[in-house]
């Protein structure tokens, strides 16, 4: 493997006729569940055996410890980038191993929700240095920066724009801006963040997309929001970014896999995987109450099992732990592939999908569909409750629970399977998906 610039870069193929160099940074990319490290981990896999340099910049991967070593992370090579003083022993961390994907790591605990002013200009002085090296080194065509955060995104955008504006002699470096997920939608809606805070962000983005190329969504509704932000920051006058759906996609086979759920009739189980915000919360310990009781008489000897994987907070799981009858294994931060596991066994995968994403399927729906793992998902009547029903992916129950928990109950007793796929396939099929993009870049190439 070959060390080129300031990063190292994933192998290619030689298959392309006219091979790319891209740059693609993301807050988000580990060997986890989240979904921007899904996104691009299956994008990057296709770009690479297309035959293009991909350069990644990442963040570190905090849930994995030493020694894990995830198989298609194996031989992958994290770079020992400059971290705040706060976490001198990343940089002994990062010396440790040796594993297979060729990426950049930049570290810090600055997210949308909660960092700290000195968090954030610190992540914008680290990405501002590391964009200006790759621009100068590396001879990208593009850059793709996976979204949120925004004032993230208005730094590589600068950059971008610096650049070429220093260099016309050279070929254009173009910029696109992915919203990973419906959540990145809605960033601005969380209520950690305050007015002025909203502002800020909200201003971020509108810089930011002033300068794209190419602004990609993974549903048609938060598509027409972006393309409205771009014309109130003054878009009219200038050329359009190339507007386009990339849904979200897994590998899915031709028709519903037959799922290999829990063999106990009298066991109930289920996998919630990922976080729960706040509003959700009372609905969710509603829900498992609700279902207990239902379970229970039908089964006064049986039981319900809960696997939660992520971090949930104290108080939400000491509610459940206190549950009489719900066995619960608190799976904590695991990496995506051992998710993956759990789906093929439980008999639910648990999804809340609240009212400002409703619109969105996630993929966390998408992954259990794949393995043909029926789905309980807390909303209400929108466009998610629609395609779970128009694919026979599960059962809907409202956030009310006024219906749902009887039918969750009769799919498990007579042991249904899902399916029909009726929509399923052409639109978050991931060799569709990774089409679509592929035909992007190369457009603005």
């Amino acid at each position: 493997m070959q060390s080129q610039g300031t990063g190292l870069y994933f192998p290619r193929l030689e298959k392309a006729s006219s091979q790319m160099r891209i740059g693609l940074y993301c807050y988000e990319y580990a060997p986890e569940y989240r979904v921007g490290g899904r996104r691009w981990r299956l994008f990057a896999d296709r770009l690479c055996a297309e035959g293009h340099d991909l350069l990644l910049r990442a963040k570190s991967p905090k849930s994995v410890t030493a020694p894990a070593r995830p198989a298609p992370f194996a031989n992958a090579t994290w770079l020992p980038l400059p971290t705040q003083p706060r976490y001198p022993w990343l940089d002994n961390w990062f010396d440790q191993f040796t594993w297979r994907w060729r990426l950049g790591a930049i570290w810090s605990q600055a997210t949308m929700k909660g960092n700290t002013l000195e968090e954030v200009r610190f992540l914008a002085t680290t990405v501002r240095r590391i964009v200006r090296e790759d621009l100068a080194k590396e001879q990208l065509h593009w850059i793709i920066v996976s979204l949120p955060p925004f004032h993230w995104a208005k730094v590589i955008a600068e950059e971008v724009r610096i650049h070429n504006a220093r260099h016309p002699d050279r070929q254009r470096v173009r910029l696109m801006f992915d919203y990973r997920d419906a959540w990145s939608e809605n960033a601005l809606l969380l209520p950690e963040l305050n007015a002025a805070r909203r502002a800020v962000e909200s201003r971020n983005e509108q810089a930011a997309l002033q300068q794209a190329d190419a602004v990609v969504c993974v549903n048609e509704q938060d598509l027409a929001v972006r393309q409205a932000l771009w014309r109130r920051g003054g878009g009219q006058a200038k050329r359009a970014p190339h507007f386009a759906v990339i849904p979200n996609g897994v590998h899915l086979p031709s028709a519903p896999p037959k799922h290999l759920s829990a063999a106990d009739k009298h066991t109930l189980s289920m996998l919630f995987a990922g976080w729960i915000y706040p509003p959700g919360q009372p609905i969710f310990t509603r829900f498992i109450s609700a279902l207990l009781d239902a379970w229970m008489q039908r089964h006064p000897s049986g039981n319900v099992r809960l696997c939660v994987a992520g971090t949930w907070p104290g108080a939400l799981l000491q509610t459940l732990r206190e549950m009489p009858d719900l066995h619960l294994d608190e799976l904590g931060y695991i990496t995506h592939d051992e998710v993956q596991s759990h789906l093929k066994t439980v008999d639910f995968a648990v999804s809340f999908v609240s009212d400002e994403v409703g619109h969105a399927v996630n993929t966390k729906i998408l992954e259990a569909a794949s393995h043909g793992t029926p789905l309980a998902v807390l909303t209400n009547e929108g466009a998610v409750s629609a395609f779970v029903r128009e694919n026979g992916l599960g059962v809907v129950l409202p956030h009310n629970l006024s219906s749902g928990v009887t039918d969750l109950i009769d799919w498990k007793t007579q042991q249904r399977t899902t399916g029909p796929w009726t929509s399923l396939q052409g639109r978050h099929g991931l060799a569709a998906n990774s089409d679509k993009l592929l035909d992007l870049l190369r457009q603005g190439s």
